[in-house]
This record gives structure tokens, C-alpha cells and sequence, in this order.
């Protein structure tokens, strides 16, 4: 069986996409020999590297965050919780206001609080990107949270880290789907980019939040595109995610609707890289 690495790439609200292709690999007990991730997929990337499966990430999700009602269906994938209470924070984005995003990631990654990186079951790799001289970091090594929370702080809403003298903001800015410390980890390496795409809602101009959540994005495409022309993932899977913001976590229903599709066909996909046995069509 040839050994394969995954890649979660960022983009905020549209990360949570990856759980559903999380639970495939685990329907199909195929597991990564590596695991890299930036922003939102360094979050799943580090409680996936960490042994947890889909389905408890989904739960952990649940339990972590404080919720009136409501339950996430494991066919649904109906994350109630989270929508909610990651909702509540529009109104202080909207503001202008700096988010801490310390207790969010503590309460998500409380099973890793004190562990590093050699502690993991699965490598990871986890990108961020140097705020002053604007090149990626690559990050593999020392305690596991301060360089989570470092990849996913956006400029102007998550405060930056610091990590061996180095101040450091989202990963996102410099390297989105970071496949490339992978390539020479494994046989096949898998990337999945939850970048979306964009596209005119009624002649609505965007606010200020919104423009500034598609700038990000523009930027990132444009990245991405000329890093696919370097070089590119054995399997490069993108769910046809449309209009979802950054910050969208209250449209998780329409995450979920939108990337099912690509959830169906990547054990397809995964057969004709020989990862699974090719299932005769009915």
C-alpha cells in the first residue's frame, strides 16, 4: 500500500468541509502518513494528526462551544453549536475589534494543551507567515497551540503570535494549500482546497467585512494558482464551495449541502490513485 500525506488547506468558515472527508478516510480506514494544515485545517489537521477521527471532531465541536439545543447528525453534519455561537462574534468583527482567538482554539484543542509536536501519532506541518519580512513559516516542531492559533491569525480580526522572536499571522497569506513540505514525505499526496469561489449575489455591493474577506480570498487564489504551476498534489480536491466568507459560519448547512458531492466521489477519486479497490458500478 503506497503511503499518502493530507493537506487541509485555510479559508476560515469554508474549513469546515474538511470533516466530511475526514470521515471517509476513516469509513474507509485509510490514514495519512502526515498531515499538514494552514488556518482552519491546522486546527482539524492538528486533532486529526492527534488520532481523533471525523465523527469526534464533529462532537468535540459540539461539546467545546456553548449551545441552547441542538445536536450535529452524523448524516448531516449539522454543526448548530458552533453556528451559533461563532455567529455571535459578527456584530464585534463588524466593529472592528481585534478577536482573541485564545479561548476558541483552547477549548477546541483542550485534549492537546501542553502537547508539541513530536507528542502527535501523525506528523504535522502547520504554515504561517512571518508578519515583517512577508515569507511562509513552515512549523513542525515545539508546542502544538501557539502555532496553531499563529496560522489562523488574520490580520485585523485574530491577533498575531509570536514564536521564537518571530511575529506571525495567518498562514493563509503566504502558502493557503501547503502541500509542498509534503512532497517528499510520502507516495501520493492528497491537497484539499476549500478556497472557493466568488460570484456576483444580486448586484449586492459587499460590506466592508465582506470585501475585505473576498480581498483575502482573491489574494489566495491567485497564490495558489501560481504555485499549481510549480508543482502540484497527486490528488488536488476542491468541493464546489460558492459565496462562503471567511467568516460564514452561520451558512454551515449550505458548507455541508455544497461539498457533498465531492465527499461522495473521493473514494472514487481514491481508487484511481490505488489507495482503495475500485467498486464495480451497480
Amino acid at each position: 500500500m503506497q503511503k499518502f500525506g493530507l493537506t487541509l488547506g485555510g479559508g476560515g468558515a469554508r474549513g469546515l468541509a474538511h470533516i466530511g472527508y475526514l470521515e471517509v478516510l476513516d469509513a474507509l480506514r485509510l490514514s495519512p502518513v502526515v498531515v499538514s494544515g494552514c488556518s482552519m485545517g491546522a486546527v482539524i489537521g492538528a486533532l486529526y494528526a492527534a488520532g481523533t477521527n471525523g465523527a469526534d471532531i464533529r462532537i468535540l465541536f459540539e461539546e467545546c462551544l456553548p449551545h441552547r439545543g441542538g445536536t450535529l447528525r452524523s448524516a448531516g453534519l449539522r454543526l448548530r453549536s458552533l453556528v451559533r455561537n461563532l455567529a455571535r462574534l459578527g456584530p464585534e468583527l463588524r466593529h472592528g475589534g481585534l478577536v482573541n482567538v485564545d479561548s476558541l482554539v483552547d477549548s477546541l484543542l483542550a485534549p492537546l494543551d501542553g502537547c508539541t509536536f513530536a507528542d502527535l501519532p501523525i506528523p504535522l506541518v502547520v504554515v504561517a507567515t512571518d508578519f515583517w519580512s512577508g515569507k511562509g513559516v513552515v512549523i513542525e516542531k515545539g508546542p502544538l497551540l501557539p502555532a496553531i492559533k499563529a496560522s489562523m491569525a488574520v490580520p485585523g480580526l485574530i491577533r498575531p503570535g509570536e514564536i521564537d522572536d518571530q511575529v506571525l499571522v495567518d498562514g493563509g497569506l503566504t502558502n493557503v494549500l501547503p502541500y509542498g513540505p509534503l512532497l517528499d514525505r510520502c507516495d501520493i499526496t492528497i491537497a484539499i482546497d476549500v478556497s472557493g469561489e466568488r460570484r456576483p449575489d444580486g448586484g449586492q455591493i459587499p460590506n466592508s467585512m465582506d470585501a475585505s474577506s473576498g480581498a483575502i480570498q482573491i489574494l489566495q487564489c491567485a497564490l495558489l494558482r501560481e504555485q499549481l504551476r510549480h508543482s502540484a498534489p497527486d490528488l488536488l480536491v476542491r468541493p464546489a464551495l460558492r459565496n462562503i466568507g471567511l467568516l460564514d459560519f452561520a451558512k454551515a448547512d449550505e458548507i455541508f449541502v455544497q461539498s457533498h458531492p465531492s465527499w461522495d466521489d473521493f473514494p472514487n477519486r481514491l481508487a484511481r490513485l490505488g489507495l482503495i479497490m475500485q467498486q464495480p458500478a451497480p
